[in-house]
């Protein structure tokens, strides 16, 4: 019998953690782990039951990795059909509107999105959920509205409505729910750092009697810790392009 959830505890030192499933938790060793990569917090597994407990540990692919899996096989049914399908493309967006769509794609799949200055860390767009489950949340839905604002293209060789011009206005909502996603990281590294801070105070004042020195934190802007990357520009300008055109054509028809 299996079962799925996510590990909720993992020590690298002694190779122990913990998976939660079903609303059970369920203890485990590196030696029942059987990815190719390191068990991570927060990581989706799939468990392996017997008689005895837990046999094994296997990675689950992740909602991310999903949306990735469905974006690839997108690319392959659009290779398989690309000379007629292109065509159509074409004579329904025209050449600028299908430029701003690679350009969009380019963005978000091969350049960087955001840079944490700090760190020197460069993260492309779908890099961003395995931040955001470092602080125990998913940014899932900018990588949906990603891959359904570049699946939208098509969306009018399927459907005659003026409504779909509207879809055109999808990689714009992706790129600033992507930003609005970068800052809730931040939000949250530095609501923790202030907690640790906090506590770090209390300890003193309680031992000392110092604790007021270490209470308060200077106040960091945002573009002080993160810079944006070719990526977001090209998925902003693609954007904000694309969203104009569907406007336009939404008022013409």
């Amino acid at each position: 019998m299996n079962r799925t959830g996510k590990i909720i505890h993992y020590n690298q030192n002694d190779g122990k953690g913990i998976v939660n499933a079903d609303g059970q938790t369920y203890p485990f060793d590196v030696s029942l782990w059987r990815g190719s990569e390191s068990p991570r917090l927060n990581g989706p597994v799939r468990l392996e039951m017997g008689g005895d407990g837990v046999l094994a540990v296997h990675p689950a692919a992740g909602e991310a990795q999903q949306l990735a899996e469905m974006g690839g096989q997108l690319g392959k049914a659009l290779g398989q059909h690309g000379n007629h399908i292109g065509q159509q493309l074409l004579a329904v967006h025209g050449i600028p509107t299908l430029v701003a769509y690679a350009l969009f794609l380019l963005g978000g799949t091969a350049l960087t999105f955001v840079t944490f200055k700090s760190l020197g860390l460069a993260v492309p767009l779908h890099s961003l959920d395995r931040l955001m489950n470092m602080f125990g949340s998913s940014n899932t839905l900018t990588l949906l509205l990603f891959w359904v604002g570049v699946v939208a293209m098509i969306a009018p060789l399927f459907i005659r409505h003026r409504l779909t011009s509207l879809l055109l206005g999808l990689p714009l909502t992706a790129t600033l729910v992507g930003f609005y996603d970068t800052y809730r990281i931040v939000s949250a590294a530095q609501a923790g750092l202030a907690r640790r801070t906090a506590m770090l105070g209390d300890m003193m004042a309680a031992f000392s009697g110092r604790g007021g020195a270490v209470r308060e934190l200077p106040t960091i802007a945002f573009s002080d810790v993160v810079g944006l990357g070719a990526g977001f520009y090209c998925m902003l300008i693609a954007g904000l392009f694309l969203a104009w055109i569907g406007f336009r054509q939404y008022r013409q028809q």
